[in-house]
């Protein structure tokens, strides 16, 4: 079976070396690859009338407040600042301009997408500009800059059907102007709020609240659903009364989108966001009879926000609560718990940004029931998941902080997510509840073999004091999951610090920390995990090996194989790298391998010992201080003690 598995592998590395693989590194491009940490829904808006431009490598300087012409994928640069902020004229989505010497009833508009820059860094997503003079879209306000569109050429002929516009014949005239309100936000404050008092706010205001440390802004953006009863007392209403309004609050540099509900069933009266709770007191006003509607701009509603969070000890039935990541609660008189485990996805589209598609989040989470421990994902503001009673559900109901206009230069990092959960049980509970213990279960919270001791020693500085399900890992693969590892992380966070290119990283990061250790004894697939993402490592240490290695575990792992000498190509694979060190190790196990990287900011060390179908593991992030010889012998104590 192994050469039949080595024959599929040849082949495989035979089209990877023809360049049809995705082992294969980016050739190299006089252009900077795009960055690959934005939402999926902002980088693939498709243009339907042209296609998505290669950059002719010509770029125009500029200046500001000064008329230049584009074609499309021609670029320019402001050449009279420091920061060589400009745009690539990305493509025309549509035109449905009125042909001229035609007397058409619409002008029609042209609609063309920009996308911004950075010396040659393409920074996305792309913003939508049109034609149409009548519509706030001619213009945006990019950072520090306000981006014009002034023509679009050439204009549609009479004889449109028989000669439309080709994509290389189109050229668009731009002005790009700096923006004193981008150098120096100041959002317009209609309303003067207070801490702990009511205020009212129309649609599209803005409050700020005058005795709240800092800037702490709430708008209100938009009615999201209306179905109260109308002022006709004689009206019977089928449906539930209810109200749901969209808030934004600004806090500390960073958005929360706040969804809020007057149907009590709903339980969204109140929400939190950066230690302070709004509280939605009513909406006003309501509709006049059953046929009407009530105009978007009369709507008012009544607010309230103080200090307070949803991060509670102990969370309850129908009321929300708020975890972050790697945090665990315990619902009251119930035998539930849940963790919020991970932030799976973030590709929702920032506010005061044009996305064709407002993308969504998606959160790992673990519920336990009766000593039942189950991984779901959920979307957030999406459908719940049952627990075994089926008549109680999970919902995420908020992701915070939001994505805004500085998700281009500024992430957020993973101990900044807080999540909001509401656990709705439509029984009442019992009066006289029996007591429940609160489960333990062992892969999340014992460590037999590892101990704090040994962590702390491996680390070289002090620990987290739970231990806690995590990884480590390098590989780019998103598939591939290790959870149920033991392990403990270190107390240091630095969640604003850039991890060097390449560098392994440990995720999801429900500890918080950037140096951990975890080890595991695993029996089934999960053996081939560890070494496809010990391969990675050692891969993204040797470019010159060209993904060989991980792409064998690869197709062992496609194929449910596991073999005596697994172990044995690793070496020759770190042959010629740079500051990586694998080597055989004698006297544990059937076969045994060390494995140490440097990094820029860190090491990497793995442990790994097969005992017959069996594979120890023992892998760490370690800081840049420590070495192989501190590291490796109590690593070894730890490994020999898993296999007694």
């Amino acid at each position: 079976m192994k050469s039949l598995l080595l024959l599929v592998f040849s082949l495989g590395v035979m089209s990877l070396l023809i360049g049809g693989c995705t082992f294969l590194p980016p050739t190299e491009s006089p252009w900077e690859p795009v960055p690959t940490n934005y939402p999926a829904t902002l980088t693939a808006i498709a243009p339907r009338l042209t296609p998505t431009p290669t950059p002719t490598g010509k770029t125009t300087m500029i200046r500001l407040d000064e008329p230049f012409k584009l074609k499309i994928g021609q670029a320019a640069t402001i050449g009279d600042t420091s920061d060589t902020f400009g745009i690539l004229f990305h493509s025309v989505r549509d035109d449905s301009r009125c042909p001229k010497q035609w007397n058409c009833m619409q002008p029609g508009e042209a609609r063309l997408f920009i996308e911004p820059m950075r010396g040659t860094a393409l920074l996305q997503p792309l913003f939508e500009l049109t034609t149409n003079p009548t519509s706030d879209r001619t213009r945006l306000t990019y950072e520090d800059y306000v981006i014009q569109l002034q023509d679009l050429q050439p204009y549609p002929e009479t004889d449109v059907a028989n000669k439309a516009i080709k994509p290389d014949e189109y050229e668009a005239t731009f002005i790009i102007s700096r923006s004193a309100a981008a150098i120096t936000p100041t959002p317009q404050i209609d309303v003067t709020a207070r801490l702990n008092e009511p205020f009212q706010l129309g649609v599209g205001k803005t409050a700020q609240v005058a005795d709240a440390p800092g800037d702490l802004n709430v708008r209100f953006y938009t009615v999201l659903e209306d179905t109260r009863c109308p002022i006709e007392q004689s009206v019977s209403c089928t449906t539930p009364s209810r109200a749901r309004v969209e808030l934004i609050v600004e806090s500390g540099g960073q958005s929360a989108r706040l969804d809020l509900s007057t149907y009590p069933d709903d339980h969204l009266a109140t929400l939190g966001f950066d230690g302070y709770l709004v509280d939605l007191l009513d909406i006003a006003p309501l509709p006049s009879d059953t046929s009407s509607k009530v105009p978007w701009y009369q709507y008012q509603v009544t607010l309230r926000l103080r200090p307070g969070s949803l991060n509670l000890e102990h969370a309850h039935f129908n009321e929300p609560f708020a975890l972050k990541v790697g945090q665990t609660v315990d619902v009251a008189d119930s035998p539930l718990r849940v963790t919020f485990a991970a932030v799976k996805k973030d590709a929702r589209c920032p506010f005061d940004v044009i996305c064709e598609i407002l993308g969504a989040a998606e959160i790992d989470v673990q519920v336990i029931n009766q000593q039942t421990a189950q991984d779901v994902t959920l979307e957030v503001g999406g459908p719940s998941y049952r627990v075994a009673n089926p008549a109680i559900k999970v919902y995420a109901v908020a992701l915070n902080p939001h994505p805004n206009r500085n998700w281009i230069t500024t992430t957020v990092a993973p101990g900044d997510y807080e999540a909001t959960f509401l656990i709705v049980n439509p029984a009442p509970p019992d009066p006289t509840p029996t007591p429940h213990v609160t489960p333990t279960p062992a892969p999340l919270t014992s460590c037999p073999a590892l101990t704090r001791g040994d962590a702390a020693e491996i680390l070289g500085e002090a620990i987290k004091d739970n231990p806690a399900d995590i990884i480590l890992f390098q590989s780019p693969n998103d598939s591939i999951k290790l959870h149920g590892l033991c392990g403990y992380g270190s107390v240091a966070f630095t969640p604003d610090r850039l991890r060097p290119p390449n560098a392994p990283f440990a995720s999801p990061a429900s500890l918080q920390a950037d140096h951990a250790v975890v080890a595991a004894k695993l029996t089934d697939l999960k053996r081939q995990e560890v070494l496809i993402n010990i391969a990675n490592v050692i891969d993204a240490a040797n470019p010159a090996n060209r993904g060989v290695l991980s792409a064998k575990m690869q197709t062992y792992y496609a194929a449910g194989a596991w073999f005596d000498d697994m172990l044995s190509d690793f070496p020759a694979a770190a042959e010629g790298a740079a500051r990586v060190i694998v080597k055989s190790i004698d006297g544990l196990g059937d076969h045994a391998l060390w494995v140490w990287r440097e990094f820029d900011g860190g090491r990497y060390a793995a442990l790994v010992a097969q005992h017959g179908e069996t594979l120890f593991v023992v892998t760490a992030l370690v800081n840049d201080q420590r070495t192989a010889e501190t590291v490796q012998p109590t690593m070894t104590t730890v490994l020999q003690k898993m296999m007694q």
